[in-house]
């Protein structure tokens, strides 16, 4: 029974989503928006006109809606009453003739605002014991687009290198990582200055090449070795990327907020050294890097708001029945296009059941990864606990500047004590006169309070106030109330776990001084997480602002 449920399961159809891209195409001064559009639609058309079996209808050529059918291949477009939206979607069979398994290509073109959106999707339906066989890909209107005319992403010109190496450019490049309206990764190469491998090259990687090769799913940019230096400084060392290193930046960036992992950095040597299927070195991590930037392409959540073939022929439809437009031959196609939408919709339900399999198996997966981390925390702390019991412990060393707390964080106290994204940025920047007092308190914080907090006490425990006080010298008092944190912006909410849009409130700090001058008093802000064991810090050593006081 179970086998022949697993092959009712296998041949089941299913989605995927293999590329994706919402972006606008580069206006030429040289040309009108009306002849970049017009070319745009012709080289759409000539492009699905070299695949598709016979001659597609006149109306085609003249960017009105039509609908051609060869072969089993099918290829409409539907144009918006006001002409400024035009969709074109062609469907055909798999070219190497997979059983079940046919292809989709949803385009559209919008000219209702001063620069044209494009946008293009392509998806493959097939059974689902094939679906990972199945890779991600670019269809090649798209180099062809991002060619000439040539795409942008915000301020950047998507299809050509781009060169970071003064400081109006970092400037700009900052803006650019954080801007919400960025839509593609941005792979970063950076100038080796010490050269030590002897190749002559200041970047590890072909830019040229790349920059050619990434079209329509990552920008690339160089920056040289000042300008690295400068990035740095701004956006601090984690972020920034130097000595040949290579790094994806992705999109949603917030540098306050996320984690730098997310964003991987790869250095020069690694690189140097790198395999990848039958590949090695710089040519294996090109095609690595290639390949995961088109499954981020496939997999990124983006808005369509409505554009493509079929929300536009929907709606032209609904505007012909209640005009009474339609004759007894067009109410015979509506009845037909109501049956094709069916089969559409209900292909959008497998694909959504499926993604909803996904994420279940992804919770179950990540309670998996909890119950084990909560195992592995046990294991070291029992380690912990007999190191410091053995006769040869010696008092851990203190950093002798703030910049090189977060390492001495993640050296000492993993499992225990995590410093969030914010605070790893804030401290580096510390001005607080005593370093060696908050040293104290976060080992304090990682070790007594936690073995108590973890023991059941809670931090109105007055104990743990009276201990707080006698071994950093600090008061241990709550931050402010959840109805009044709320008054305060995010000023007292981190997003944690990072990640998940959740807000926590640091609801607890160590303080000591009165002044808001951050050289004579320090405050260190966090919260303890009951469900990984580990105080969270998000924020040190300066107050944080009360926009009541």
């Amino acid at each position: 029974m179970s086998s022949y449920r697993y092959k009712i399961e296998s041949d089941k159809k299913v989605q995927r989503t293999l590329f994706q891209l919402k972006t606008r195409l580069r206006q030429d001064s040289n040309y009108t928006k009306e002849q970049t559009l017009y070319y745009a639609q012709v080289e759409i058309l000539k492009w699905v006109s070299r695949n598709f079996p016979g001659r597609m209808e006149e109306a085609a050529w003249r960017g009105e809606s039509f609908s051609s059918i060869k072969i089993g291949e099918k290829v409409e477009a539907a144009c918006s009453e006001s002409g400024s939206l035009w969709a074109l979607r062609y469907e055909h069979p798999d070219k190497d003739n997979i059983a079940e398994r046919f292809w989709i290509t949803d385009i559209y073109l919008d000219s209702s605002h001063a620069v044209i959106e494009f946008g293009v999707r392509l998806s493959c339906f097939t059974r689902l014991k094939d679906i990972d066989n199945i890779k991600y890909t670019r269809p090649r209107i798209v180099k062809s687009l991002g060619v000439n005319p040539g795409f942008t992403d915000q301020y950047v010109t998507v299809n050509s290198l781009n060169m970071i190496d003064n400081s109006d450019k970092v400037n700009q490049f900052v803006d650019l990582l954080e801007s919400p309206d960025r839509s593609l990764p941005i792979v970063v190469l950076s100038e080796d200055n010490t050269n030590q491998f002897g190749t002559g090259f200041k970047y590890v990687l072909d830019a040229e090449k790349l920059s050619r090769e990434f079209i329509g799913f990552a920008t690339v940019c160089c920056i040289n070795y000042l300008a690295a230096r400068e990035l740095s400084d701004q956006i601090g060392k984690e972020w920034s990327v130097y000595n040949g290193a290579v790094r994806t930046y992705y999109p949603g960036l917030n540098l306050g907020e996320d984690d730098p992992f997310w964003h991987p950095v790869v250095t020069r040597d690694r690189i140097e050294f790198w395999s990848f299927e039958d590949l090695y070195h710089e040519e294996a991590f090109e095609e690595f890097l290639k390949l995961k930037l088109l499954e981020y392409s496939g997999k990124k959540q983006v808005n369509w708001t409505s554009k493509f073939y079929f929300d536009i022929n929907s709606s032209e439809l609904s505007r012909k029945i209640e005009a009474n437009e339609l004759n007894d031959n067009k109410f015979e196609e509506f009845k037909s296009q109501i049956n094709n939408y069916k089969e559409q919709y209900l292909q959008a339900k497998s694909a959504e059941e499926d993604a909803l399999n996904l994420l279940q198996q992804q919770m179950d997966s990540n309670n998996s990864i909890l119950e084990e981390n909560r195992r592995l925390r046990y294991k070291l702390d029992s380690v912990r606990y007999y190191q410091a019991s053995s006769a040869d412990s010696a008092p851990l060393e203190y950093p002798d500047e703030y910049e090189k707390i977060p390492e001495w964080v993640e050296e000492n106290f993993i499992g225990q004590l995590v410093l969030h994204t914010r605070a790893k940025r804030l401290v580096r920047k510390g001005k607080y006169q005593d370093l060696s007092a908050v040293c104290r308190a976060l080992e304090w914080l990682a070790n007594d309070y936690r073995d108590i907090r973890m023991n059941g006490a809670d931090d109105s425990n007055e104990s743990l106030a009276i201990e707080a006080k006698r071994v950093t010298g600090m008061d241990l008092t709550l931050t402010i109330s959840e109805s009044r944190a709320g008054e305060q912006g995010k000023e007292y909410m981190i997003e944690y776990p990072i990640g998940s849009n959740v807000d926590r409130l640091m609801s607890w700090h160590l303080k000591v001084g009165t002044s808001y001058e951050d050289r004579y008093s320090c405050r260190i802000y966090f919260f303890y997480d009951r469900d990984r064991d580990q105080v969270v810090i998000g924020s040190l050593p300066g107050h944080l602002t009360d926009r009541n006081s």
